[in-house]
């Protein structure tokens, strides 16, 4: 597969969001950065600056001079001011009139639009040197200007002022914070950008290009609860567990967009046995937390609505059995225990689910050292031959090479790819190994799907039956007519309210 074209429907909105939000402390720590770095700058090269400030009225000394003469006056006194006092030599005078040695600050004159008011200004790393700088000025400008400006009269408006604060102190805050919010910025840029090129499957669209092999169905991320009532009856059912539940189909809160998903992987199980009549399946993910077990437990539910003897044979030995913890209390009764070379092995029943489940109660010290031993062979044949469907658990096959000892056993096998996970190339590693052994490669499952994307999740047309069907436009695109082989459950020809008389009906056999 060719994966160096990122494409735009390869890319989903929430997986970006996602790693932003998963490692937004490093976007908390790159804005620190960005703030502590614009400080520590400032603090280095700016020198803080103060601010003093006198006005000054100027008039003209002709008798009959006007206001347009005045103000024609204050622009030539503001203009000469500025460049008289521009030079070295007059700011220095005017520092030894303030009894300051060393002044390394500036002095400019304004004059204000259509006024005959002048301001000078003194800027100076003190504010004592500012403001003795600005009291020199006021007190002494007759002396400094006199000879100048012999036709005006220049007379102080206001008494000199200075800043308390810094001048840039308010322009240098803003720089800090613009500073910080731009490097968390490019942080998050960066986490986005490092989710698109890790190559990670997003949406289905890159599932089907990314990875080689067969997508046999999309499953979308099922909430632990949908309303509030929901969510109570959650907290209490599983108040005292040691385990979180997983998502069942056999729950009336499960998303029928989920149910229906594992329905239709179902049925492809079902159409493999019926071609060649081997029963043993194996499920497997490249890592652990892809949600294998969760398919495998609603897969064996689903096979169990509909068959007798569905097995489970929880596999993952390293990793504690989701069935350790469950007792006669929960309805499973055990039916025997197998002792292979000191590894126990239980045989559970559940008759409401009509499932059986083989299992580890203690973790091995070895645990490949069971796939080795002649008497577990011998169980799993012995489950071959007595069940209608044998579902295997297996190892993540990246990790250990349990999965490929499994997978000789099994007649098929399937891979469970979750959203965002895993990138491409090593899934199809994993694909290419199991394709080496016995079990026939079934295809993928993309599971726990989320999406932002409109009219690219998990709705429906406008009915579940009849013409409508699974428009593309809304949900799958599957015509009502592909559904017709879900039997008692069919969801095309059976349309909405044959499912729900249908569903009633066996809800009366299991009472």
């Amino acid at each position: 597969m060719d994966n160096s074209e990122i494409r735009y429907s390869d890319i989903e909105p929430l997986c970006l969001l996602r790693a932003v939000l998963k490692n937004i402390w490093m976007v908390f720590a790159a804005g620190l950065c960005g703030l502590f770095g614009a400080y520590l700058v400032l603090d280095t090269f700016y020198a803080p600056e103060y601010c003093g400030s006198a006005t000054f009225v100027v008039m003209a000394k002709s008798s009959s001079s006007s206001s347009v003469s005045d103000i024609s006056t204050a622009n030539t006194v503001a203009s000469t001011f500025s460049e008289l006092l521009s030079g070295s030599i007059m700011q220095q005078k005017v520092a030894d009139m303030a009894g300051i040695d060393d002044f390394s600050g500036a002095i400019t004159a304004e004059n204000k639009e259509n006024t005959n008011l002048v301001t000078l200004k003194v800027t100076a790393p003190t504010a004592k040197q500012a403001f003795a700088m600005i009291s020199a000025l006021a007190e002494n400008h007759t002396v400094l200007t006199g000879k100048i400006f012999n036709n005006a009269v220049i007379t102080t408006l206001n008494s000199p002022t200075v800043t308390e604060v810094p001048a840039f102190t308010g322009s240098r805050f803003k720089t800090e914070i613009i500073s910080a919010i731009v490097c968390a910025a490019v942080m998050a840029a960066a986490l986005c950008a490092f989710s698109v090129y890790s190559d990670t499957v997003q949406t289905e669209s890159a599932a089907r290009a990314k990875i080689d092999g067969k997508l046999l169905r999309s499953v979308p991320h099922e909430k632990s609860w949908h309303t509030a009532k929901g969510a109570a009856k959650k907290l209490i059912r599983s108040a005292g567990k040691k385990r979180s539940e997983a998502p069942v189909i056999t729950d009336p809160m499960a998303g029928f967009a989920f149910t229906e998903s594992v329905h239709y992987i179902r049925s492809k199980i079902e159409q493999k046995k019926a071609e060649s009549g081997k029963n043993v399946f194996l499920i497997g993910s490249v890592c652990q937390n892809e949600g294998k077990s969760m398919l495998i437990e609603n897969l064996g539910l689903s096979l169990g609505m509909k068959h007798d003897k569905i097995v489970i044979a929880d596999m993952d030995l390293r990793k504690p059995s989701s069935y350790c913890g469950v007792s006669e209390r929960d309805g499973w009764e055990l039916l025997k225990s197998f002792n292979i070379g000191g590894i126990l092995l239980n045989m559970i029943y559940h008759p409401k689910k009509n499932l059986h489940v083989l299992y580890c109660p203690k973790q091995p010290q070895i645990p490949a050292d069971l796939f080795s031993k002649e008497g577990f062979i011998t169980v799993l044949k012995s489950l071959r031959e007595s069940s209608n469907y044998l579902l295997i658990d297996s190892p993540p096959l990246e990790i250990f090479s349990d999965g490929e000892v499994l997978a000789d056993f099994a007649d098929y096998s399937i891979l469970v790819v979750r959203q965002d996970c895993v990138p491409a190339p090593v899934i199809n590693d994993a694909i290419d190994v199991l394709r080496t052994k016995n079990a026939v490669f079934m295809g993928f499952v993309f599971n726990d799907v989320k999406t932002l994307r409109k009219n690219s999740g998990y709705g429906y047309g406008y009915g579940y039956g009849g013409k409508y069907g699974y428009g593309k436009k809304y949900g799958y695109g599957y015509g009502y007519d592909r559904y017709g082989s879900y039997g008692k459950y069919g969801y095309g020809n059976y349309g909405y309210k044959k499912y729900a008389e249908a569903a009633a009906e066996e809800q009366k056999k299991e009472e």
